[in-house]
């Protein structure tokens, strides 16, 4: 199986790259600007061309919220106008795309976890763009798998966990919201989700198995429970800790809406799919102890 993967970069890239290096049935070619840009047509199709994927997994977002407020032009236009110029060039080449969203288009308000039909109504203009992002990929491309995940965090790059780590090695004292809630996700444990999907993807005849997905990490988790579990972790492993502090998320300066909760539902693709996410805690764990 050869994978496309659509940005090199990014956290998701990254560990798609590494994870699939210990299976024997899976190359993955990882791509990004300046060579690969979603913004030419020209540009992909000389990838798609060269590649000859059998699935494609498009990482590549604009993922900065607040810069959204400031530039949705520019957010839509990567997250949105991007993603149907991939799609459609795919569908053209009969190739299935894997499209990763985000829990940020729903408005947060209910408290129970979002089931993969449940409206979307984003707060923002990064939820609105990931939104239109969706709805292009479902139009263009029949052999889609768009799937919602959110709060990723990594061993590489600026991620809420590298970043309080960060932060414990310099401050007494660290703030952490305590009411806002999310499904944390292990970068490693979402590529090899991924993985699994692409496997199913190619040469699916079974149309009923493509749509709207949400792949998260177990249990549902505010800041706060996070930043408690990273900091335990650490001292463990390291004697590094620091005191939190519970703040409400009304109480953070941001030039975006937030939405509150957004947790998401697992079940359908457990039950399409038989994939099964760890708890984020084991996450967190193993992925303390890479960073250390």
């Amino acid at each position: 199986m050869r994978i496309l993967v659509a940005g090199w970069h990014g956290q998701v890239a990254r560990a798609l790259s590494e994870r699939s290096v210990v299976r024997d049935d899976v190359t993955a070619i990882a791509v990004g600007r300046p060579a690969f840009d979603l913004s030419s047509q020209p540009s992909i199709g000389r990838s798609l061309f060269g590649i000859e994927p059998d699935v494609i997994i498009k990482t590549a977002t604009y993922t900065d919220v607040d810069g959204a407020e400031d530039n949705p032009d520019r957010a839509r236009q990567e997250n949105a106008i991007g993603a149907a110029n991939l799609a459609a060039d795919a569908a053209r080449r009969g190739i299935p795309i894997i499209h990763l969203s985000t829990a940020q288009v729903f408005d947060g308000n209910q408290i129970k976890p979002y089931m993969d039909q449940d409206l979307a109504e984003p707060v923002n203009s990064y939820g609105l763009s990931k939104l239109a992002g969706e709805r292009a990929v479902a139009s263009a491309n029949s052999k889609h798998l768009i799937v919602k995940t959110g709060w990723i965090y990594s061993p590489f790059g600026q991620n809420f966990v590298t970043t309080l780590l960060q932060r414990a090695r310099t401050q007494a004292n660290i703030d952490f919201v305590a009411d806002q809630t999310a499904l944390p996700t292990y970068s490693i444990h979402l590529a090899d989700a991924l993985l699994e999907l692409a496997a199913t993807a190619t040469g699916q005849q079974d149309k009923s198995l493509f749509g709207t997905y949400h792949l998260a990490g177990a249990g549902c988790a505010s800041g706060y429970d996070v930043a408690t579990k990273v900091i335990q972790a650490s001292a463990d492993q390291s004697g590094l800790a620091t005191s939190l502090r519970t703040i409400s998320y009304k109480e953070v300066e941001s030039r975006s809406r937030r939405p509150q909760h957004t947790c998401l539902d697992n079940t359908k693709v457990k039950e399409k799919f038989s994939i099964y996410m760890p708890n984020w805690q084991d996450g967190i764990e193993e992925c303390i102890k890479r960073i250390l």
